[in-house]
């Protein structure tokens, strides 16, 4: 706090998503309206984190993941 009084910052907050939201979205999932194997467009080891950040800034793909385990 003492950084946000110092140089007098302004935070604000937001809620993007409501529970209703969520609990829409998992009732799609769960019927099959959704393909939810194929949201991520690519999956990369952790190894491999710097190629993930470079794939998610272009625009040809939907979701990169990066495998931690």
């Amino acid at each position: 706090m003492p950084l946000v009084q110092d140089r007098e910052l302004r935070i604000q907050g937001s809620m993007m998503f409501a529970d209703e939201d969520f609990k829409a979205a998992l009732s799609l999932v769960a019927e099959g309206k959704i393909p939810s194997n194929e949201i991520a467009t690519t999956v990369l080891p952790l190894k491999n984190a710097s190629q993930a950040f470079q794939l998610a800034s272009e625009s040809t793909h939907v979701k990169v993941q990066i495998r931690v385990s």
